[in-house]
């Protein structure tokens, strides 16, 4: 288990669409990390969520990264490393999840009041995705 906050290889981007030579469209994030089959997709748990809260992220879209022109073969850790997946399924597989919205940094705000907002709308949102995830 990874103690680090993000986790063991997870990398967040922000990114934008690449059109005619020029950066185009709207900034979103792309959080790219490795998970198992054991676990709930993050794209499925954000896929699942209905409505909007403003403490909870936009989600867009997000699935599992396949290598190119290789019929539907998954990138993971071992066929990176060229071994067969090992039999107890621990395999480690690239996900990927682009978020629609991109927030400001926490501490960036401009008046006491927009603080206080922000902690309530992650409190908030924390609170309303939990209630979500517990029923996995």
């Amino acid at each position: 288990t990874s103690l680090s906050y993000l986790g063991r290889g997870t990398h967040v981007w922000l990114i934008q669409e690449y059109k005619d030579g020029e950066l185009c469209g709207p900034k979103m994030i792309m959080k790219t990390a490795w998970r198992t089959l054991h676990r709930t997709t993050e794209s499925d748990i954000y896929g699942s969520i209905q409505g909007k809260h403003p403490g909870l992220a936009e989600f867009l879209d997000g699935r599992d990264v396949y290598m190119p022109h290789s019929g539907g073969e998954r990138i993971s850790v071992y066929g990176l490393r060229g071994y067969k997946p090992n039999e107890h399924d621990t395999e480690r597989y690239l996900h990927r999840v682009i978020i629609k919205t991109v927030g400001r940094p926490l501490w960036e705000y401009t008046s006491d009041l927009e603080l206080v907002q922000a902690i309530r709308a992650v409190v908030l949102g924390g609170l309303a995705s939990s209630v979500f995830v517990s029923q996995f």
